[in-house]
């Protein structure tokens, strides 16, 4: 099986996108939380990614969330 994913890195094409199979597919599924968690620690959350929908659904269903346990 192989996995076309962007990012910038190690094996990527001048689009910046890489295809992964083997090896570097694995690597990559055991790096993925950690990738993501990285990803969300730097992402500016009172950036350009508030005018995405799908943020803002996000952020709606967190703050309902929220106020269901009393916040």
């Amino acid at each position: 099986m192989t996995v076309r994913v962007l990012f910038l890195g190690e094996g990527t094409s001048d689009d910046g996108i890489a295809e992964l199979s083997g090896r570097r597919l694995d690597r990559f599924n055991k790096r993925f939380s950690e990738n993501r968690r990285q990803l969300l620690q730097r992402l500016d959350t009172r950036g350009p990614v508030t005018e995405l929908p799908s943020w803002q659904a996000f952020v709606q269903d967190v703050e309902h969330g929220l106020d269901r346990l009393g916040r």
